[in-house]
């Protein structure tokens, strides 16, 4: 189910419908605020959204000398920041957090991520990160959170993790606890105690006395790879709607009965301090005890990510699909 060509003529109509039957053909036709056959450019289709931030991480000429430079926030309000480490993040057994190699961080990388030829640009980061300075606005109680990302590293070295995205706290000065509030997305295991697994796509939540992986509900898998990170252009996006969580991942020449990922629930209690960092997590943040971790920056992503926008609802399933084929097909 990969030929995307299908999308631009009115013959497609019912390939749509077959393809995306899991949405309901009342909005499949248009009655419910869907754009399918009549796509536009990825941006727009996330502007018509409204996040309360949106990150191109486009940036060829940073109004400073990158790191230092900074990440425009197309809403205006929630500008990031690049940053690069100064010294090789060693390989961490004990958290499970990979080298970062020599430090890198790169901005107006192209190809990007999107395959539109030199329309758009992306970063690339190892070592490398944008923070965005703490906001309750983006952090809000039900959330929409998505990027796109490319991986580089050697998915056949198993048992580390990579941030993509992280918005969390750090536990108190003395203290042996997890980080407990915020959302981060990650590629990891299965699980610390599955190391020898793929990587999947993985969103943690901080439930106020922890912080956790959300597992996929059963039957998960049944008949289905999972969330599978690939060594491709990936679309990302994790929803919140109050109660449900849903992950969607979608890559070139993934079925389309294979996106989308139902979680088993867990409380979630926002960030109320701490800054959002992506493409790498803060320091005394580690996944796995003991806690907090080491007092240095963990889980350094090694590849390329761009369109990292965050919305304060959780966003109709047929919007995210009008994203997906917005990005991977116009």
């Amino acid at each position: 189910m990969n030929d995307w060509y299908l999308w631009l003529t009115p013959v497609a109509v019912g390939a749509i419908v077959s393809l995306f039957c899991y949405i309901g053909c009342n909005q499949i036709f248009g009655l419910d605020e869907v754009r399918l056959v009549d796509f536009t450019r990825y941006g727009e289709e996330v502007l018509a959204d409204a996040p309360v931030m949106y990150l191109r991480l486009q940036e060829s000429s940073p109004s400073t000398t990158i790191p230092g430079g900074v990440a425009v926030d197309e809403m205006g309000s929630n500008n990031g920041v690049y940053e690069r480490l100064g010294t090789v993040l060693p390989d961490d057994p004990s958290t499970l957090s990979p080298t970062s190699g020599q430090p890198l961080l790169e901005i107006g990388i192209a190809p990007s991520v999107l395959p539109d030829g030199s329309l758009t640009t992306a970063i690339r980061v190892r070592g490398g990160r944008v923070r965005v300075p703490f906001a309750a606005a983006i952090n809000p109680p039900q959330f929409t959170i998505e990027v796109l990302v490319q991986p580089e590293w050697d998915l056949s070295v198993l048992g580390r993790y990579y941030a993509v995205a992280e918005s969390t706290d750090k536990p108190a000065t003395g203290s042996t606890n997890s980080k407990r509030r915020g959302f981060a997305l990650y590629a990891g295991p299965s699980s610390p105690v599955s190391l020898q697994t793929p990587y999947r796509w993985q969103l943690w939540v901080g439930s106020g006395t922890d912080f956790r992986q959300l597992v996929e509900q059963p039957p998960a898998n049944a008949g289905n790879p999972g969330p599978l990170v690939e060594a491709k252009p990936t679309y990302l996006c994790v929803m919140f709607d109050g109660s449900a969580y849903t992950l969607f991942a979608y890559s070139d020449g993934r079925d389309f009965d294979s996106v989308k990922y139902a979680l088993i629930a867990e409380p979630y209690v926002q960030n109320i301090n701490a800054d959002l960092t992506i493409g790498m997590a803060q320091a005394s943040r580690s996944l796995i005890p003991p806690f907090p971790g080491p007092n240095r920056n963990l889980y350094p992503f090694a590849g390329k990510l761009q369109e990292v926008a965050i919305y304060n609802t959780a966003l109709k399933e047929e919007r995210i699909v009008s994203h997906m084929i917005a990005g991977f097909v116009g």
